[in-house]
Formats: C-alpha cells, structure tokens, sequence
C-alpha cells in the first residue's frame, strides 16, 4: 500500500509525540531512528506538494535557518520544528491534534502509574529551597518540571478538544484541580503548579460574558509584555528600572548575562550555554541564544499568525490555552519544541492551510455544504 504525504507526516507527528509521551529524548536510539526516517519522508513529501510563492518563500527562510541554526549551533530541534511546520500543508490539524491529545493523554496516565507502583524509576532530585532539601520526582519523565508540564499538555489538550458541555466543564475543572494539586506532591515544580492554577482561574473567568471577549486579546497582551521584558532587560537595569537580583527566581539575571555577554546573532551561538554553566529556563531568551534573529523573528511569526487566528474566530478556548503557554515559556526552555510547544501547530496551520479567509478544515465544511444544498436542488451563486 502506498502511503500519502500526509500519512507520512500524521506517522512522523504521532510518533515523535509516543515517544515524548513515554518520556524518551534525543539520548534514546529509537528516538533518532524516527527523526532520521521522519524526516526524511518529510522532506520527499514536501519537494511533491504545490505551494503558492508567499508559502515557498516561507517555506525557504524556514528550512534554511534551521539548517543554519543546526550547523553554528549544533542544535536541531528547530531544523525539526521548521520542517514539522511546512509540512503541515495539506493535513487535517483537527483530527491530529485529537490523536495527539489521545497519546499524550493514554501515555501520561500510564508511565505515571507506573511509577506511582515502583515498576519503573521515579527519577528522583533533591534541591535546597528555602531552609531545607526537598526531594521532587520526575515520575518516569527524567525531571520533575518536565513531568508537570507534561500535566499542563495533557489538560489543555483535553479541555480544547473534548470539553464542550457545561456539565463537562465543571467536571474537567475539578479533575483538573485534584490532578495539580496530587502531581505537585512529586514534581514540586511552583512553575508547574502556578501555570495550571492560572489556567482553571482564566476558565472561570471566560463564563463571565463581558470578560470572554477580552480574553481573545490576552494571548497579545501577555506574549508582548514577556518578550519585550526578556529583550529589554540589559536597557531596564540600566535605567534602574528594576532590581534583577532575585526577580523570578533569577531568571533576570541570568537574562542579563546572557543578554550582555552574547548580544544577538542571526543563527545563535555555539557552546553559549554549556560555557556559562548558568541556568537558562527562560524560552524567549533561549530561542535567541540557539537560533538567533532570524529562528526568533520565524517564531514570533508563527505566532502572530496564531494569535490573529484566535481573533479572527473568537476562540475564548484557544486563547486561553495560548496565553498559559506564553506564561509557561517565560519560565522553562521550551518554546522552539513543537512537539511540547503544540500552539505551533496552530500557527503553522494559519499559515500553509488558510486560503481566502478559511482553514482547509473550514474549506471541506463548505464543500460539504455546497454537495448538499445542491443534492437538494438548491444551487450555490457564484
């Protein structure tokens, strides 16, 4: 049987997705073994697929930054995500993402038992915070922080797609609730855990009929905010505007070091972080410092396609889940992984499935309407 191109890129999503699900990495054989074939039955599909100008021109920056980034930085995770995004053409993102939802929600619930039963490795940290040491557990996900963040995947994929009555609302909610609540006492992770709270708080607030429409411009207002902070932070200490010392947890002076020591490059640097030995969680700045202007410039442009998709719908749902994501970057690295950063696929879908205003699942549901009305007698006008 021989199989599409978008058979082969449904295979290379689910794949890639079972395996972070499982809490494999780049260190795992059977990892590189999909990215190799993936994508290179990818890249074949891609070169047979007719693409307008506007999206080879895309299509062109996007591959060949991430190629550059590759080759200066020797870090693909990029290259992976550019590749993954132009590959999108053609694809049914509804139906991926409830596959992806399935998988991600099905392999969480079983490598956490899992470990819950002492079957597999709970992956234990001890840290010092405040006064003492605290022991955190990755629960099968080699680190505690990726462990809730896996949480926040696996609920915000659930409440997009498969919350829609009201009854289900109020029972996500509270399932949501006791889940945080219950996997904070492994991970520990406060970034996790403040993340979800502010999730299930916004849902609140989108039953609030006046509120609802200001929420489509929230993903903005924060993404904006974040981004200009973490760019801007050498200009404001400078000013005195703020003292970095200890601002969240650090991060800010870690961005300033490495803001003012590297500046910024069109493909990033090499060796930048392992030269430092400093920690480096948050995403806006870590996007910089691996792919450069260009792969931040190529995000933020996924990005802005995304945000003004949730406008242009009015997605409450979507803007939401979207805005948590830009709070959660801001704290941990991230924002260039699609296959954890799933909001690009969004993105990416506004981008290479938008024609004249509609998505190609849009374009299908008119198709359909137009078979029927004409089964019925009823001719459509041109």
């Amino acid at each position: 049987m021989k199989l599409t191109v978008s058979q082969m890129y449904f295979a290379f999503v689910i794949a890639n997705v079972f395996c972070k699900g499982i809490g494999l990495n780049s260190s795992s054989v059977i990892y590189k073994i999909i990215m190799v074939v993936g994508l290179i039955g990818i890249l074949i599909g891609i070169s047979t697929r007719k693409y307008s100008r506007k999206e080879s021109f895309i299509s062109a920056v996007m591959l060949s930054s991430g190629i550059m980034t590759l080759l200066i930085t020797k870090q693909y995770t990029f290259l992976i995500t550019c590749i993954a995004a132009i590959g999108i053409k053609k694809t049914d993102v509804d139906r991926l993402m409830k596959n992806v939802c399935s998988i991600r929600t099905i392999c969480f619930g079983l490598i956490f038992s899992l470990a819950l039963l002492n079957i597999i490795d709970r992956d234990k940290v001890e840290i010092w915070r405040n006064t003492g040491y605290v022991s955190r557990y990755g629960m099968g996900y080699g680190h505690p922080n990726i462990l809730h963040l896996t949480l926040f995947i696996v609920l915000t994929l659930n409440y997009y797609l498969n919350v829609e009555k009201k009854n289900d609302l109020k029972k996500f909610w509270i399932i949501a609730l006791a889940l945080n609540i219950f996997v904070y006492r492994y991970s520990a992770s406060r970034t996790g855990f403040i993340v979800i709270s502010i999730f299930e708080l916004l849902i609140l607030v989108q039953k609030i009929g006046i509120a609802r429409k200001g929420l489509t411009k929230l993903p903005i207002a924060v993404f904006c905010t974040l981004i200009f902070f973490t760019y801007l932070t050498p200009a404001l200490k400078n000013l005195g505007v703020v003292d970095i010392t200890t601002l969240f947890n650090g991060r800010a002076s870690y961005t300033y070091l490495y803001l003012t020591r590297y500046g910024y490059s069109l493909f990033g640097f090499n060796n930048s972080l392992s030269e430092t030995g400093l920690l480096l969680d948050n995403g806006y700045l870590r996007l910089l410092i691996e792919t450069g202007v260009v792969g931040l410039l190529i995000w933020i442009y996924l990005n802005v396609n995304l945000m003004r998709k949730i406008i242009e719908n009015s997605d409450y749902k979507m803007a939401i889940i979207v805005t948590c994501f830009y709070i959660y970057i801001f704290t941990e690295s991230f924002s260039s992984n699609i296959f954890m950063n799933y909001i690009l696929f969004w993105g990416a879908d506004e981008i290479f499935n938008k024609s004249k205003g509609v998505s190609i699942n849009g374009d299908r549901f008119h198709a359909d309407i137009q078979q029927k009305n004409t089964s019925s007698g009823i001719e459509e006008k041109s």
